[in-house]
């Protein structure tokens, strides 16, 4: 009986014998995985790589003290001539010409007045030597960065127009300037200037 009942239901047993043996692999498999490979793997240790650069050993050029050369001997450095030291009356400076004279003194330290860099004496006026008149002449004079001539204006007559004409057209003529500067800028200046017409060599 229990034969004829195997016979009977032999494909039957045979895929639920199949069916055990996959479900007990399965079985097994998770048992490993959970039981023993999991534990492995989590205690396998995380190295860090570290990765460096190495440099040669160049000296900095903006390093204090002597730089030392490649043999080991300190390398001498340039030793900078020392500043000169101005006194107060080397550092102003009145520029005269024959028979003017500046009446513009520059100011000592980091201002600079305007001054005159080349100059030639007025023609006496022959009408005015005629007539024998003389007489003192100031005039102002403005000057741009570059110290080129603004305008004139006269501060003071001689007396005699023909003789005040006569300097103004030198200056504009015959006369040229160096710029004022401040703190090492160019800029923009006055300077009185005179010239003093006399029939006395």
């Amino acid at each position: 009986m229990i034969r004829q009942f195997f016979l009977q239901n032999e494909s039957r047993l045979h895929w639920a014998a199949w069916g055990l043996t996959a479900l007990f692999h399965s079985l097994l498999l998770v048992f490993l995985i959970r039981f023993w490979l999991l534990p492995a793997a989590q205690e396998i240790p995380i190295q860090t790589l570290h990765v460096g650069f190495f440099t040669t050993d160049t000296p900095h050029i903006n390093q204090k003290g002597p730089v030392t050369s490649p043999l080991g001997s300190p390398t001498p450095q340039a030793l900078s001539p020392p500043k000169k030291i101005l006194t107060a009356a080397e550092s102003q400076k009145t520029i005269r010409t024959e028979s003017t004279k500046n009446v513009s003194v520059t100011v000592p330290g980091e201002t600079v007045g305007a001054s005159v860099v080349s100059s030639i004496s007025p023609v006496y006026p022959k009408a005015a030597l005629n007539q024998e008149m003389t007489g003192t002449v100031i005039v102002r004079v403005y000057l741009d960065e570059q110290g080129m001539l603004l305008k004139t204006v006269l501060r003071e007559s001689s007396g005699h127009e023909i003789l005040d004409n006569a300097f103004i057209r030198a200056i504009v003529n015959m006369y040229r300037f160096s710029p004022a500067k401040n703190q090492g800028t160019l800029v923009e200046g006055t300077l009185d200037l005179s010239y003093t017409f006399s029939l006395n060599p």
